[in-house]
């Protein structure tokens, strides 16, 4: 069994699909890391390149965000040490496959065990798929929990059908 896995969410109940799962790979008494990344805003438009126009104030934003990420997060966290297991809570920034795979290193985890979020199409080819990179970029096993469900993402009326799509 596994001491240390690290579980990336995101708040969606297909993400957390992989809670359970960490459960049984991880040794009693073992650790589980939950991870989530908030994301900061960008620039949307850079008409003088001194002042960047930015959506409100972006430090508020974040700040907003990460305590709604650490709530969530104590919340799951207090379900898994119910069961007897340690849980680490992490909130990182950046793009979520390079910080996901940036904590699994730095804390040393045996396993990340994550879920897909079911996309497929134009939707997996517009919002990329972080378990992929995930897969591609990591040095860690990474565990992929599959959801059978789809998740809702409204794509335009005029999407061309790019066919089946072969992995999540």
């Amino acid at each position: 069994m596994i001491h240390h896995v690290l579980v990336p969410l995101d708040g969606s109940q297909l993400a957390e699909k992989a809670l359970p799962i960490a459960r049984q790979v991880v040794r009693s008494g073992g650790e589980i890391t939950l991870l989530t990344v908030v994301h900061s805003p960008a620039p949307l438009i850079n008409i003088d390149p001194d002042e960047p126009i930015h959506v409100g104030d972006d430090a508020e934003y974040v700040q907003a965000r990460v305590e709604n990420a650490r709530e969530y997060l104590e919340h799951t966290g207090k379900n898994l040490q119910l069961n007897g297991y340690d849980v680490h809570l992490e909130i990182a920034g950046g793009d979520p496959a390079d910080a996901i795979i940036k904590a699994s290193e730095e804390m040393h985890v045996g396993l990340i065990v994550m879920s897909t979020h079911g996309r497929s199409g134009l939707s997996r080819v517009l919002f990329g798929s972080i378990t992929l990179k995930v897969l591609e970029a990591s040095s860690i096993p990474v565990l992929v929990v599959p959801n059978r469900e789809r998740e809702e993402v409204k794509q335009p009326a005029t999407a061309p059908d790019l066919g089946p799509d072969l992995a999540t």
